[in-house]
């Protein structure tokens, strides 16, 4: 080789040792620099706060020799700003001990770095929908407004963080960045919301925060045996009904935003309803009937048709009792029909023959849950005045049933059953009378679950029951006075007629009195049997006692109105801290 030749190579070596002496050092100085100021930045504080371990969304990622600094933290957050499109969901809180994709209620979404830092924290865009799903499954609503009948703030807004402590107790976790206006307390946590923020590329947008409870807590709580729809629809007071339509229980919207159909549905020959109602005066002026017929709600809030819409096609009619303006001659056969339908003065009753039956059943046949549901609603309706006041009877009957167990024609463990369920269930009563609140329906559907278990072996016949004590005051009086001598009653008796759906129960002076129960309505299927069943006085009281439990819980809802409330004023996306 050449000196020259010699000489260019060493030269070229020397170049490229010194880049790298050079690039060592440079990374020896600047490195660091560039790191310190990297992990300063807004995002990398975030990420930082999220802690050491890997995070639900967050990756551990690699930590700096010699800092607490992380690098290359994955974010790995499920894509949930999108509406759902067909949530059709099973709570089951199963899951939570061993996760199964086979198993219902077990779901996955499309993971992505979606998330947005805003004032140091780290938060998700979800799409309101998702809070919505949450907040009917959770049974979310105020704290006053669990149960109901206490004095509700109407107000809320909503999204999601996974706290760092138990907040089992009501505690009241406040952001460094943004005040909590208001909190909704579920059976799965809490959820704290915010005023809306308008800055940082947020443009008016709701944010709150998730406050989970213990998962031992929750896990376990029965699967829903209604559909998100059923749900999504009880939250805004409409009840659905076995004929597939539903009722309004209480209007969510009133005044302009509900708008009626002014022919009546086909549901028979008699639409006119009678009913007592109240006057302004309490002195001198008589009580005025009032006439209610049965019609299709034709026009709601186009928001929350929006909104109803996501839980797929629905076809079903929506109906509601509505007063009828009546001529001289139609008001003087109400008020002389007045004596004769066996209504209470103090309420104002609807007493609609065939339809308030359908709606009774209803009640009385809804797949209960142990959480309870959520019945929202502005302001009452007629319908759900009725449904109620045979709740008035509970105390009593739970009493008179207790004390009488051992003459109960059922078998010996489940009498022991039901005597502790009852005890629990009278002293949850007394509690929610006495003004503390209920948290959860739990003990009522135990109870629920043995008297439907413990009753006929032909379940119509258990409904018709239900349904004369919750629609007629004659019967559900007759029904009162067995329960006061009940040693001499338990050997009574009544007949169903199967072919006409007539209740005969006899007098105490002679007679029978019958009761008409239209079948057809109730049970589209029915077939007419010249068949007549004799019913004992065990069936007759497990189900009156379970149709005025039905009625009390209905009195004792927790409240949907502050949740769909929120839902309906939000825009689409919101965040969750």
């Amino acid at each position: 080789m050449a000196e020259t030749d010699r000489v260019t190579l060493a030269g070229t070596i020397g170049t490229w040792v010194a880049v790298c002496i050079g690039l060592v050092a440079l990374t020896a100085v600047i490195g660091p620099f560039l790191i310190w100021a990297a992990a300063r930045t807004e995002r990398n504080k975030a990420l930082h706060d999220a802690g050491d371990t890997k995070q639900p969304f967050i990756g551990s990622g690699i930590r700096f020799v010699g800092s607490d600094v992380r690098l290359f933290r994955r974010i790995s957050a499920p894509i949930l700003d999108q509406m759902p499109e067909n949530p059709v969901l099973v709570w089951n809180t199963a899951r939570f001990k061993g996760p199964n994709p086979e198993q219902p209620g077990f779901i996955t979404f499309d993971k992505g770095n979606n998330l947005v830092i805003y004032c140091g924290t780290v938060i998700l865009p979800v799409h309101r929908v998702w809070i919505l799903i949450i907040g009917l499954i959770g049974r979310y609503s105020t704290k006053d407004s669990r149960p109901l009948r206490r004095k509700r703030n109407k107000s809320l807004s909503i999204s999601f963080q996974t706290p760092k402590k138990d907040t089992s107790e009501d505690n009241t976790v406040e952001s460094a960045t943004w005040s909590t206006r208001v909190a909704l307390n579920g059976t799965t946590g809490q959820i704290k919301i915010s005023e809306k923020v308008s800055d940082l590329g947020l443009s008016e947008s709701s944010i709150a925060m998730f406050l989970p409870l213990p998962k031992s807590e929750f896990a376990g709580i029965e699967g829903e045996r209604l559909s998100l729809r059923d749900l999504f629809m009880l939250a805004i007071g409409c009840m659905p009904l076995p004929s597939q339509q539903y009722i309004a229980l209480i209007e969510l919207w009133v005044g302009e935003e509900l708008e009626f159909d002014r022919h009546p549905m086909d549901i028979g020959t008699a639409p006119r309803a009678h009913t007592h109602t109240r006057v302004d005066s309490y002195f001198t002026e008589e009580k005025e009937p009032v006439a209610l017929r049965l019609e299709k709600v034709t026009g709601q809030d186009t928001e929350l048709e929006r909104l109803r819409s996501t839980f797929g096609q629905m076809n079903q009619d929506v109906l509601a009792f509505e007063p009828q303006t009546l001529d001289q001659s139609g008001l003087a056969d109400l008020r002389m029909n007045m004596s004769v339908t066996f209504i209470d003065p103090f309420f104002d009753w609807i007493r609609l023959p065939r339809p308030i039956m359908q709606v009774a059943h209803g009640l009385f046949s809804l797949p209960w849950h142990p959480q309870g549901y959520l019945i929202g609603g502005g302001s009452s309706a007629y319908c759900i005045q009725l449904l109620e006041v045979a709740g008035r009877e509970l105390l009593y009957l739970l009493a008179r049933v207790r004390e009488n167990v051992e003459r109960l024609d059922v078998v010996q463990q489940e009498k022991t059953r039901l005597k502790d369920t009852l005890t629990e269930v009278d002293k949850l009563v007394r509690r929610e009378q006495s003004g503390i609140s209920i948290p959860s329906h739990t003990e009522f559907y135990a109870l629920d679950e043995i008297l439907f278990r413990s009753g006929h072996s032909n379940p119509k016949i258990n409904d018709i029951i239900g349904v004369l004590l919750i629609t007629n005051e004659e019967f559900a009086t007759f029904v009162r006075q067995s329960a006061r001598h009940f040693d001499k009653s338990i050997s009574a008796s009544l007949e169903v007629a199967l072919r006409t759906g007539y209740v005969k129960v006899k007098l105490p002076f002679g007679g029978v009195q019958d009761y008409p129960v239209d079948m057809e309505d109730l049970y589209t299927d029915w077939q007419p049997k010249d068949e007549t069943i004799v019913v004992n006085y065990t069936v007759i009281m497990l189900a009156c006692l379970r149709a005025s439990m039905r009625s009390y819980l209905l009195n004792i809802r927790f409240d949907g109105h502050p949740l769909m409330r929120e839902i309906l004023q939000m825009d689409d996306r919101v965040y969750v801290a």
